[in-house]
């Protein structure tokens, strides 16, 4: 393949589109495939909250909470592990933009029951999503082919 230089006008811009076009849809798959993980994990959560709620016992349990805060990474390294896989450059940082979107959207879902009770257990949620999904997609894109990494990366 020709050098960048060497390109026409037209290729330039093809791979331009391809490079954004990457960005965008596996920036968009990531989100979707969190955001439903992250979703269902968290009405789970609450119908084990219920379940225990209804059984007489006590409702702050220690288990619900740490489930959510499980759910929360075991999103974030799906998050990672497509971000990882499949971005051109700079996973870390595609990764936490992934990461952080569903976290700042479930943190504004009142209607759904989604919000934990806690504003540091929120923040807990959001951070434990968002440092295993920026783990998880370095450690995938550093055991990419090197012909696969896109510019400086993490060597």
């Amino acid at each position: 393949m020709n050098t960048s230089d060497q390109l026409g006008r037209f290729d330039r811009s093809t791979l331009v589109l391809w490079r954004v076009s990457n960005l965008i849809v596996w920036v968009a798959a990531a989100v979707v495939v969190g955001g439903f993980v992250a979703y269902t994990a968290a009405n789970l959560a609450r119908a084990v909250d219920l379940w225990w709620t209804a059984h007489g016992f006590d409702n702050e349990l220690t288990i619900v909470r740490a489930l959510e805060v499980v759910a929360s990474g075991a999103s974030g390294a799906l998050i990672g592990a497509i971000v990882g896989r499949h971005v051109y450059r700079a996973p870390e940082v595609v990764a936490l933009i992934s990461a952080a979107l569903p976290g700042w959207f479930a943190t504004r879902v009142y209607d759904f029951g989604l919000v934990p009770k806690s504003a540091r257990l929120v923040v807990l949620v959001v951070l434990v999503d968002v440092v295993a999904a920026v783990l998880v997609a370095r450690r995938s894109w550093r055991r990419r082919p090197l012909a696969l990494r896109g510019g400086r990366g993490p060597q």
